[in-house]
């Protein structure tokens, strides 16, 4: 196997002197994104995760205007705490003079000219954030369709004990979805939460990536905490958003609105729900979860309403929790303790 040295240098604020740390070996890269790439490194027999990051110059001052600083921030107060449910942040730098080169097979012609302004400013940037965190074996993505309907439930027991604990300190994490939930491989028959055994079945998890993580604390303007309770919101209700997967149905009518030049309003479309049999037949009271319920139900029909004459065929929707679970939760949002507790008997039923 191929390995070459990376020195990690540190920028010190008070001197602007280049400290030199330890050598890290890079074995291959994980993947990337719009500004940062990921790659597998090695110390004294032991894996990382090494992720470099193009910034600004402005950046390397301490602010948590910079996501950066936020990343660093939350590593220290959640994630060093609770190192069973995330990964851990082992050291970083900021260095001068990168010689980096982002590589990424992500279109920026969907973001406004402001943020596509910034990307490429970012990658331009001759300045780079690198961090050396703790590995996970894999994300919940990319295993869950293997995974056993009881494997799946202590999966989504866990991902609710982490969002309690994220919140408990007053985050958010703002990124929460399957494949920022790592998995460890574990031959531990259960881990304790709120005093009660719940079941591994050969998997714990851990969350990843903090880089849009939120806290009131950090003076934000009055986008950002509009932005932080819409976060916070959807947080309380995961078991909603990652248990049933709509996204490929999303994409499609992203497609078709930037293909025809058209915005397709929702309002019309609940209007037209909710005057159909299959709505008006459905025993809840409340309107929301009438409509949520009648998405999952009638996926096919929801689709055909929606994308209305650009409808082609139906889009296969991934469905982990079943209907009645994900409803439960979802009307008990405020009370993350109550869904976990909830879940865990219907594992028990299934054991």
């Amino acid at each position: 196997m191929f390995f070459y040295y990376i020195v990690m240098k540190k920028y010190s604020q008070k001197t602007k002197k280049i400290v030199v740390l330890d050598s890290y070996k890079v074995v291959k890269e994980l993947g990337s994104g719009y500004a940062g790439t990921v790659y597998l490194v090695v110390k004294q027999g032991k894996y990382y995760a090494l992720k470099i990051e193009k910034v600004l110059e402005e950046e390397f001052t301490k602010n948590y205007k910079y996501l950066g600083w936020r990343e660093i921030d939350f590593a220290n107060q959640v994630a060093s705490r609770y190192p069973n449910q995330f990964i851990e942040l082992v050291d970083y730098d900021f260095i001068s003079d990168c010689k980096h080169v982002q590589k990424t097979l992500k279109p920026i012609e969907q973001f406004s000219d402001k943020i596509k302004d910034l990307i490429l400013r970012v990658r331009a940037s001759e300045f780079c954030f690198r961090r050396i965190y703790t590995l996970v074996d894999n994300s919940v993505d990319h295993i869950i369709r293997n995974l056993k309907k009881h494997q799946i439930y202590s999966i989504f027991i866990q991902i609710l004990y982490i969002v309690y604990l994220i919140h408990l300190k007053g985050y958010v994490h703002g990124d929460l979805q399957l494949r920022n939930i790592g998995i460890i491989k574990t031959d531990k028959k259960d881990i304790i939460i709120f005093g009660k055994k719940i079941p591994c079945f050969g998997y714990i998890c851990k969350a990843i990536d903090y880089g849009s993580v939120l806290h009131k604390k950090y003076n934000l303007d009055m986008d950002k905490i509009k932005m932080y309770d819409d976060v916070l919101m959807k947080e309380n209700r995961m078991v909603y958003h990652l248990g049933i997967d709509f996204e490929e149905f999303y994409n499609e009518k992203e497609r078709i609105e930037k293909e025809h030049n058209i915005k397709i309003n929702y309002q019309d479309v609940i209007e037209n729900i909710r005057n159909t049999d299959e709505y008006k037949s459905i025993q809840l009271r409340d309107d929301a979860i009438k409509f949520i319920y009648y998405k999952i139900k009638y996926v096919e029909l929801f689709q055909k309403q929606v994308l209305g004459k650009y409808y082609k065929k139906n889009i296969h929707v991934d469905q982990w929790i079943d209907t009645d679970d994900i409803l439960f939760c979802y009307m008990n949002y405020k009370n993350i303790k109550k869904q976990i507790m909830y879940l865990l008997e219907k594992l028990h039923g299934m054991m």
